[in-house]
């Protein structure tokens, strides 16, 4: 049947039905995720809608990094994002400094000292060959956000990443916060020219790098630059997967899921900004990926819900101060 439809279709007309399939496909995926967005959001704004001024809860916004040269300006960037972010909505930040370069300072003293809503844990290089099973992955993104989401104080915790930049629209989201909803906003790439961040420069043209999905994207994609949920939502997930040891690439989207998985409701609003970089996880995943026992074809959405132990987020390691607001884990 398909031999005989490319020998009666000009190649034009294939490539015409080929592209409207693909974008019927696409609004279908769309106008799925609209609804689902609505009508978990929808009972919310109904109850929530008498007391919409009330008082907005607090958030803490939890991310990853180290000391290293992933970027050259990875400081600047660091600090950049801290800055606008506290801005736009967060009154507690937790970062944590996974399996520090010996030969280099530690990023945390510095950043606490400057940012007094920052704390920071700093996850050691012998902490790390103890969890982690792949010999290239130097950083376990989504154990070192268990430690951050563990130690929150905050009603809701947002994990993000150190490049990512929250729009300003996001502080409405606080009005509609919800103990079941699972907050979720849309990536943009975005170039970054090292000047203050406004919001005037996160929606200008200019800054803006095409990417092949636009604004249609799935649930998942991207969701490890900006996920918010209740705090007990998050303790009843157990947070992210702690058996994927050998593998990052959609260890985020598996935690989406879990939290799915144990009555989360997802809501697509929003958007985020992602800095442009060429070293980004997404054009480098084969290289974690191709050694792990998961594979390639790893089915990040099954086995759920997933059961971590009860110490995940390295609970039972002890905490010594290392400077202000600054703590290291000792394993025990």
């Amino acid at each position: 049947m398909r031999s005989v439809f490319r020998k009666l279709t000009p190649a034009p007309l294939r490539g015409l039905i080929g592209r409207a399939v693909s974008r019927g496909v696409m609004l279908h995926r769309d106008s799925a995720d609209v609804r689902e967005t609505w009508k978990n959001l929808a009972p919310v704004v109904l109850a929530k809608g008498w007391r919409l001024g009330a008082r907005r809860p607090t958030v803490a916004a939890v991310f990853v990094g180290r000391n290293d040269d992933y970027v050259p300006d990875n400081e600047a960037r660091i600090r950049a994002m801290i800055e606008w972010n506290s801005r736009v909505m967060c009154d507690e930040m937790i970062f944590v400094e996974w399996n520090p370069p010996a030969d280099r300072p530690l990023l945390s003293p510095a950043l606490a000292r400057d940012f007094p809503h920052l704390r920071c844990y700093v996850v050691p290089p012998e902490v790390h060959a103890r969890v982690c099973d792949h010999p290239r992955m130097v950083i376990m993104e989504e154990l070192g956000k268990n430690v951050g989401v563990r130690r929150a104080r905050s009603e809701y915790v947002c994990v993000t990443n150190a490049y990512i930049f929250w729009d300003g629209c996001v502080r409405r989201l606080a009005r509609l916060l919800d103990e079941n909803l699972i907050f979720r906003t849309r990536r943009i790439e975005w170039r970054w020219d090292g000047r203050p961040v406004t919001q005037r420069s996160l929606t200008h043209a200019r800054n803006r790098v095409d990417f092949r999905r636009g604004w249609r994207q799935e649930l998942d994609y991207g969701c490890g630059d900006f996920m918010l949920a209740h705090r007990e939502l998050w303790q009843r997930a157990g947070g992210f997967d702690e058996s994927l040891r050998a593998t990052r690439i959609h260890a985020d989207g598996r935690g989406l899921f879990q939290l799915v998985a144990v009555g989360g409701k997802p809501v697509h609003l929003g958007l985020h900004y992602h800095i442009f970089h060429e070293s980004s996880s997404t054009q480098s995943a084969g290289e974690f990926t191709v050694d792990s026992r998961f594979g390639a074809a790893f089915a990040y959405r099954g086995n759920l819900p997933y059961r971590n132990p009860p110490t995940w987020g390295l609970a039972d390691y002890s905490e010594e101060p290392v400077a202000e607001r600054v703590w290291k884990l000792i394993a025990p």
